[in-house]
Formats: structure tokens, sequence, C-alpha cells
């Protein structure tokens, strides 16, 4: 079961007491489903558990009789088939119902709207924008990526839901995509607001533990990428100046250095896996990390310089 779907099941079995939220949550279902027509009732969705709840509450609230029709549906995910159900639940309309929708005067089905005087309680806004998920949601998994949205045809009811959402501080973004508005949110913290505002608690935590933990693998990454870097920038210059200092053996140059410099030739030279300050705790007495290292600039210069010759 994916993300998504599991958060709606989740939704779906949680009590509602309160008989204006059920007709809120019903009325979120009914204005982002397939159909919500004078005389027609259409939902479509791959979600059981949404599917039994949109009949149970048109037969509670209003008793509507519904039809159900599940088709076997075949999809590949990473190569690996998949077989899914897809529920249709079809009704014949009621004039009861159409109080949950607000028409302009010319009845034009693009200008379907919210009826805000179905909102009595503080919670009822909530509910509707748990409808609506329900009916038209997705969400990703956070596993992957962060996308949450909510689509209709209908420009009016869009912005309505677009002001709903604004007025329970869960401001969204708004695109659309071929015939659909989609009201989105991509960040991952307005997500978990969206998720706990319409009650899915545990999937919100979800998103949050998920964060946590892709912000400390990639920190860890960040870490292992910073000391492989300095790791790499050690060996490189130890490699250099090794083959400087190989150079001036070669050559018979080193006998030119002074006895101080000569000795650190050497220790540098027999031990090219050290770093400086491993490397300045072998001298007797100790010398300084930044000691040894101005040593190292006088030997690279020297040998530099007669490299040139």
């Amino acid at each position: 079961m994916s993300f998504s779907s599991e958060t709606k099941t989740a939704l779906c079995n949680y009590e509602i007491n309160k008989s204006c939220c059920k007709r809120a949550l019903l009325s979120g279902m009914l204005a982002f489903s397939n159909i919500f027509q004078a005389d027609k009732l259409k939902l479509i969705t791959e979600n059981k558990e949404t599917a039994e709840l949109y009949v149970n509450l048109l037969k509670e609230l209003y008793d509507v009789d519904t039809n159900e029709y599940v088709t076997e549906k075949h999809a590949s995910e990473d190569g690996i088939k998949i077989t899914y159900n897809s529920y249709k639940i079809t009704a014949v309309s009621s004039k009861r119902l159409m109080p949950l929708r607000v028409l302009v005067p010319d009845g034009a089905a693009s200008f379907y709207r919210i009826n805000e005087k179905i909102f009595e309680c503080d919670s009822c806004r909530r509910m509707f924008a748990r409808g609506a998920f329900l009916a038209s949601g997705t969400v990703s998994d956070p596993k992957a990526s962060y996308h949450l949205e909510i689509s209709t045809p209908y420009t009016n009811l869009t912005r309505d839901m677009v002001k709903l959402l604004s007025d329970i501080g869960l401001s969204p973004r708004t695109t659309v995509r071929k015939s659909s508005n989609v009201i989105y949110y991509k960040d991952s913290e307005q997500i978990v607001d969206f998720l706990n505002g319409i009650g899915a608690t545990t999937a919100a935590f979800e998103v949050i533990n998920l964060k946590i933990m892709k912000e400390y693998r990639n920190n860890a990454n960040r870490r292992v990428n910073f000391e492989t870097a300095n790791i790499e920038k050690t060996v490189n210059a130890c490699n250099e100046i090794n083959n400087l200092i190989q150079f001036l053996i070669d050559s018979g140059e080193i006998n030119e250095l002074d006895a101080e410099l000569q000795k650190t030739a050497c220790i540098r030279f027999e031990n090219p896996g050290l770093s400086l300050s491993e490397l300045s705790a072998i001298f007797d007495p100790p010398i300084s990390k930044s000691g040894l290292s101005h040593r190292l600039r006088r030997i690279t210069a020297f040998a530099n310089e007669r490299m040139k010759k």
C-alpha cells in the first residue's frame, strides 16, 4: 500500500462525532469528486476505505443509495507488475445535497463554489479539507520526495479552496495541469501542517521522522565527503613533496640542505602515510605542526629552485 493510500485509510478510520463535521467532510468529498451534479454523483478512488466512507456518509446523512463497481487494474512500478482495485461509486443525486454546493446565477459547472454556510463549528473547514484530500488528493512517499496535491477542474472551486485553506493557516500554491487546477504543497513543513490540520497525525509524524533521517544521512555524507577531500588533499600534498625529496636524493642536492631540513626531508619521505600532526610528533624533541609546515615549505622552495637549473 502506498503512503498516500495509508494516509487516507487512517483518515477514514477516525471517528467523527459532530454531525456538522460529517456534513463538511462529505461536502469536501462531493465537491472534489468526479461528478457532483443535480442528477448524478460519481466518485472513483483506489482506496477502499475512502469508497466505504463516501457510501456510508451519503446513506447516513441524506439516505442516498449508491452503486459500487470494482475494477481490477494493472500497473508497473520499477519494473514490477502490481495489481490493485479501482472503486467507482455512482448514485442518483438528491435535492437535499444541492445546498452543499453553490452556483453562480448562470449555473455553469465551471463556477461551482464552496457553501460557507455549512461550516457550523471550528473543525468543519478542516473536515471539508479532509474530504477534498480523500476524494482527489495525493501525497508522495516522503522517502522519495515532498509533494501533496488536490485537484479539480473547477476554477472558482479552486479559489474558494485556497481561501479556505489560507483561513486555517494552510496557505497552498496553485498551478494548472492540462484541464485540472492543482492545489499543492512541496515544502515538507507545509505538508506536515496540512496533514496535522486534517487529522492525519501519524502520516505527519512519519514525514517529520523521515526528514530528520534524511538530514542526518546528508550531514553524515557531507562529513565523509569533507574528510575524504581532506585525505585526498593530504595525500596529494604528501606525494608532491615526496617527489621533490626523491629528486633531491637522486641528484645529491639534499646534501645542500642544512641538517635540520635534511632530517625533516628524510622523516617526511620515510613516513608518507602520516599527517602533519602525526609527523611532527616523531621528532625528538617534537616540533609544532606550524614549525613542520614551515620546514616543508623551505624544502619545497629549495627543490623547485634546483629543478629549474
